[in-house]
């Protein structure tokens, strides 16, 4: 009698059969050995690509997050869809590049200019742009610079990003008001950090100067004009259209 092997071994078994001793072969698996089969590979994500999609997930939430806060600061009135001007959407990209000249905004009442700049805001947040976007007006500035000025207000608008200044020349603006409005727009070009401006006051007066330059002075409007763009917006008042 020869002996069998331990580690797979056919045995007969009974059937159940009341055909007789039918046997049918049953494999013996050792201890130890297992069946399931091994995963490829292939299929198993390396840490990078794991840190990666946790990396990616982590920066869509901030994008969602910082979104969120921007669009729950947009006044109701400016929240209609519509079409961004395309030169405005290219300075956009160029922004969103790295360049740094300032924009400025301009044409007839009710053409759509505050509303622009809250949606180049929105498409750059959009597509990733880390920077706090402020969007304020003349009169906020005007009111921050009224004594006892708010400082610590006027250099987190400084430190924006990018910062739009609305309705520039629309409010009577004494001496004391353009230098502080100098004042952001100086430390915002020393760390070259773009400006948009949205104003009507850009017609030249019969002395060469823009209403821009006689209201502001030639310093800040100097500060505008540095590397500018400038995106003159048509069409009927929109305002009265809705």
């Amino acid at each position: 009698m020869t002996d069998e092997p331990s580690n797979a071994v056919t045995n007969g078994v009974s059937n159940g059969s009341s055909n007789g001793a039918q046997t049918r072969p049953v494999v013996v698996i050792p201890k130890g050995i297992t069946t399931r089969p091994k995963a490829s590979s292939s299929a198993i994500p390396s840490p990078d690509a794991i840190d990666a999609a946790a990396g990616a997930e982590l920066e869509a939430d901030r994008v969602q997050m910082r979104l969120g806060e921007y669009l729950s600061r947009r006044p109701v009135r400016f929240t209609a869809p519509g079409e961004i001007h395309p030169d405005l959407l290219a300075w956009a990209q160029r922004f969103h590049a790295g360049a740094t000249g300032n924009l400025v905004i301009t044409g007839s009442t009710g053409t759509g200019k505050s509303w622009s700049a809250w949606r180049i805001g929105e498409e750059l947040l959009r597509h990733g742009y880390r920077g706090r976007v402020e969007v304020t007006t003349a009169y906020r500035i005007k009111r921050l610079a009224t004594p006892p000025a708010d400082f610590e207000e006027i250099d987190r608008l400084a430190a924006a990003g990018l910062l739009t200044l609305d309705d520039i020349g629309a409010v009577r603006v004494s001496d004391w008001d353009a230098d502080h409005l100098y004042g952001v727009l100086d430390d915002r070009s020393s760390a070259m950090r773009p400006t948009i401006v949205i104003t009507n006051a850009t017609a030249v007066r019969e002395d060469g100067k823009t209403l821009l330059q006689a209201l502001l002075g030639d310093r800040v409007a100097s500060r505008i004009a540095e590397g500018v763009t400038v995106v003159v917006l048509t069409g009927p008042d929109r305002r009265r259209a809705a």
